[in-house]
Formats: C-alpha cells, sequence, structure tokens
C-alpha cells in the first residue's frame, strides 16, 4: 500500500510547477511532479507531502487550502520510486 499526497495543482508550465514544489518541500517533505498526458494537453500535477495516514493528509490539504488558496485534494500514490520533482 503506497502513501496518501495532496494534490495542490496542475500546470501546462512546467515552471509554474516547478516554483510551487521549490515552495512546498520545506514543510511538506516528499513533494513532487508528475507528468500528465491529458485529452488537452500535457499537464505537470503538483503533489504535497506523503503521508501515511488519511487524517494526516487531511490535515495538510486543510493547511494548504488556507495558505495557497486552493481546492486541493488527497490522491493514494502506490507508484514505486515514482517521478522525482523535476519535470
Amino acid at each position: 500500500m503506497g502513501v496518501l499526497r495532496v494534490q495542490v495543482g496542475s500546470f501546462a508550465d512546467p515552471a509554474n510547477a516547478q516554483t510551487l514544489v521549490e515552495r512546498l518541500r520545506g514543510a511538506y517533505p516528499g513533494s513532487k511532479i508528475v507528468g500528465v498526458d491529458l485529452p488537452d494537453g500535457h499537464r505537470y500535477r503538483v503533489y504535497a507531502g506523503q503521508f501515511q495516514t488519511e487524517a494526516a493528509a487531511e490535515q495538510a490539504a486543510a493547511h494548504l487550502k488556507r495558505a495557497l488558496d486552493t481546492d486541493p485534494f488527497i490522491v493514494r500514490d502506490d507508484a514505486v520510486g515514482g517521478t522525482t520533482g523535476n519535470p
């Protein structure tokens, strides 16, 4: 079973994703960028942290909602290794 992450953004421009993930890494170790191909083009999703419990992920999501004025959501990351923070 993987970890939980909080998705806080999805960007067409990898520089925007990189700026956000660099901002997050101090408070949320394990933050990363994952590139995905969608019908409307390539996007760079930004995930904050890595959490073992739903309660911890929900607490982080609530904080990030206030701090970033965004609507984050929690996802399970079952990937082993996965993409690093560099697009």
